[in-house]
C-alpha cells in the first residue's frame, strides 16, 4: 500500500496537498491519468484533475478498500485490534509484497493491518479479509459493495490485495475517495507514520518491514 508524501517539486504553497501522492501510481501506468487534491481531509476538493474517470489497474492501491473496511469493522465494534486470528494456508501462500505470515500462525488484527499499511503486505491483507468475511471472497463482495455506497462508478474490485486480476480496476477520481474514507481513521495515521519497523512472528522470527517512500513526511510542517 503506498505512502503518501509531498511531491519533489512542490511549492512551498500548501495548498497542494501532499496526500495527492497517492495517484503517482496512475501516472506511472499512463502519462495521460493523473489527478491530485488538497491534503485538507474536512474540505476535500480537487485542484487539477486530467482523464480522472479512466478506468486502469491500481495494484496495491487496492488496500486502501481492505483497510478501510477493517478499520470501519473496527469503529463498529464488529472487530478489535486485539483480536488474535490464525493465518490460513493461502493467506500465507499469497505471493507479491508480504511479512512471510506462516500457515496456522496467530496475529493480531493490529499487528496484520500494520503490515498492510507499511509494507502492502498481500499475506496480512487475505488474512484481514478472510477474518472480517470468512473469506477473501466475500470479503471482495463488501469491498464492491462499499465502492457502490461510495458511489464509485469505475471501480471493480476482484481480490483484496491488488494482485493482477481480469476486470479489476479503478480511477484516480475513485481512489481519492476510497483514500478520504480511509483517513477518517487515526488508526491510519499511527501506522503510516512509521518508516522501518519488525515483524515480529509468534516463533520470535523477525521480518523488517519498511515504507519505501519518503521517511520524513509525516512530521509537524503536514500535520
Amino acid at each position: 500500500m503506498p505512502r503518501l508524501e509531498p511531491e519533489s517539486n512542490a511549492s512551498a504553497n500548501s495548498a497542494i496537498s501532499a496526500y495527492s501522492v497517492v495517484f503517482v501510481s496512475c501516472v506511472a501506468r499512463n502519462d495521460s491519468y493523473y489527478t491530485r487534491y488538497t491534503k485538507n481531509v474536512k474540505h476535500f476538493f480537487r485542484v487539477y484533475a486530467k482523464n480522472e474517470n479512466e478506468k486502469l489497474p491500481i495494484a496495491s492501491m487496492t488496500k486502501i478498500m481492505t483497510a478501510s473496511i477493517i478499520l470501519d469493522d473496527v469503529k463498529a465494534g464488529k472487530l478489535n485490534l486485539s483480536d488474535e486470528i490464525t493465518v490460513s494456508e493461502k493467506a500465507a501462500g499469497m505471493g507479491g509484497s508480504q511479512v512471510f505470515l506462516d500457515a496456522n500462525s496467530t496475529h493480531t488484527i493490529k499487528n496484520l493491518l500494520k503490515a498492510v499499511v507499511i509494507a502492502s503486505a498481500n499475506d496480512a491483507a487475505v488474512a484481514l479479509s478472510e477474518a472480517a468475511s470468512g473469506s477473501e471472497e466475500a470479503f471482495v463482495k463488501r469491498m464492491n459493495d462499499k465502492a457502490e455506497k461510495l458511489g464509485l462508478s469505475n471501480t471493480n474490485f476482484v481480490n483484496a490485495t491488488g494482485l493482477p486480476a481480469l476486470n479489476a480496476y479503478s480511477s484516480a477520481k475513485d481512489v481519492s475517495y476510497m483514500l478520504k474514507n480511509l483517513l477518517s481513521h487515526d488508526e491510519y495515521f499511527e501506522f503510516s507514520k512509521i518508516w522501518l519497523e519488525d515483524y515480529v512472528h509468534p516463533d520470535g522470527r523477525k521480518t523488517t518491514m519498511t515504507n519505501t517512500l519518503h521517511k520524513g513526511f509525516f512530521n509537524d510542517e503536514y500535520e
